[in-house]
């Protein structure tokens, strides 16, 4: 009698076992968590959508690093425009993108260029210029 019934015991009985198939289900639950709502890039989207946006999130930060923006300037578009080059050697290394932004009723339009794929690396974001929506320059990248 005691054969049969160590044969239908459930593996769940062991305490050992079920604790560790509990901390098994919270990593699983932590790592998609993760992926779902902290990591860069996200699941939703396309990946040019995506880059444009994280291009426009950077050269934000990079306009309020520099003092040049209000810190509660927010993007008016998650398109970022590329620029085609004009011949000079920075626009032949780097690509250049203008993102719109607003705060109160300031408009800007911030002009960055990007020379590498690393979106969280500031070295990679050039701040070129920086404009009001009335054509008053803010800044101006000095060659």
């Amino acid at each position: 009698m005691s054969d049969d019934q160590s044969s239908t015991r459930s593996p769940f009985a062991n305490p050992m076992v079920l604790w560790g198939a509990i901390g098994v289900l919270v990593v699983v639950v932590l790592v998609a968590g993760y992926f779902l709502f902290f990591h860069k890039g996200g699941v939703t989207g396309s990946s040019s959508q995506t880059a444009e946006l994280s291009i426009c999130n950077a050269t934000l930060a990079r306009a309020r690093d520099y003092g040049v923006v209000p810190f509660a300037a927010k993007l008016t578009s998650e398109d970022a425009t590329a620029l085609d080059g004009d011949g000079d050697a920075a626009a032949q290394t780097e690509k250049r993108y203008v993102c719109n932004a607003a705060a109160q009723e300031s408009k800007f339009a911030i002009t960055v260029g990007v020379s590498c794929k690393d979106m969280s690396d500031a070295k990679c974001f050039k701040l070129y210029t920086v404009k009001q929506d009335d054509g008053t320059l803010l800044f101006n990248r000095q060659m």
